[in-house]
């Protein structure tokens, strides 16, 4: 039993030795993990574009330049058949000239002007046609746009992302 008992003994204190032995121990640090690329591959179209989300649908039919604003020719159709839905311009924003080396990418915000979208709810099966405005660009070279915007429902936000292929573009003028 003594030799047990100081077996035992002799045990727990080499252990705890090792455990103190290793816990002082420089420790290698862990490597940071890469980071995932923040550049987006767009696969830029010409227009008209249309999107479906959840029964929600947007076109983009043209785009028109300004002194004052950038305006986008769209068409929000709502084929859900019970809930109305609203664009959220508040976090609608315009990317222009995206990876284009030598430019430098503008990112434009919505104009506090939309008296088309503004406002607007739109019904089930209903659509609503007009312009979305945004602030006015500095560049008015423009090789291609990206175009973001949400519909907010009574229980699903949907998110579109347009990527307009600028080039040979004929933009639209008041």
């Amino acid at each position: 039993m003594k030799k047990v008992l100081i077996v035992l003994i002799s045990s727990v204190i080499l252990c705890s030795g090792a455990a103190y032995a290793a816990s002082s121990l420089p420790v290698k640090a862990e490597q940071p993990k890469a980071k995932a690329s923040s550049k987006q591959n767009y696969n830029f179209q010409k227009l008209p574009i249309t999107q479906k989300v959840n029964d929600v649908e947007v076109t983009i039919h043209a785009v028109r330049l300004t002194e004052e604003t950038t305006d986008f020719e769209i068409t929000i159709k709502n084929n859900t058949d019970d809930e109305t839905i609203t664009p959220e311009l508040v976090h609608s924003i315009a990317g222009v000239n995206v990876q284009i080396k030598g430019k430098t990418k503008e990112t434009i915000g919505t104009s506090q002007h939309n008296p088309d979208f503004g406002d607007s709810t739109i019904k089930p099966n209903k659509e609503k046609y007009g312009w979305l405005s945004y602030k006015a660009l500095s560049d008015k070279e423009v090789s291609n746009m990206v175009l973001s915007l949400s519909v907010k429902g009574k229980e699903k936000k949907r998110s579109f992302s347009f990527a307009i292929d600028c080039k040979d573009l004929q933009f639209r003028t008041l």
